[in-house]
């Protein structure tokens, strides 16, 4: 029984704990004109379906690396650092006929100008 348990645990550990769900972004290139700041690692953003109206700027793909989330929390949790570091504040996802998250397109809200950091020091000249 002993050996049951550890074959178990060995199998959980292995395969990353928790979910196990991993996505990775690619970044879109060109990138956006004016460059994407990384934002909290536990920073909020919003899931949809069906790109939203408006003007956005496209940052990158996220895409699993073995299996797709089957759950919009799942996917949410799985890809989150990734659109954080990436300055995202929505993802389009893609979901297939096994409702199956197998992509999500990264964008942010369109901008023209440079923000001000919140220290108030202005930004550095792009090279």
């Amino acid at each position: 029984m002993r050996s049951i348990r550890v074959g178990l645990l060995a199998l959980v550990v292995g395969c990353g704990g928790g979910s196990g769900l991993k996505y990775t972004l690619t970044p879109t290139t060109p990138a956006p004109t004016v460059m994407p700041e990384p934002l909290a690692p536990n920073c909020d953003f919003e899931v949809f379906k069906q790109a939203p109206q408006g003007e956005f700027d496209l940052l990158g793909e996220v895409k699993p690396v073995d299996f797709g989330a089957t759950t919009s929390d799942e996917f949410k949790d799985a890809i989150r650092a990734e659109v954080c570091k990436a300055g995202g504040e929505m993802v389009v996802a893609t979901i297939n006929g096994a409702n199956s998250y197998i992509k999500g397109v990264v964008f942010r809200k369109h901008r023209t100008v440079v923000p001000m950091p919140a220290d108030g020091t202005p930004p550095a000249p792009a090279p």
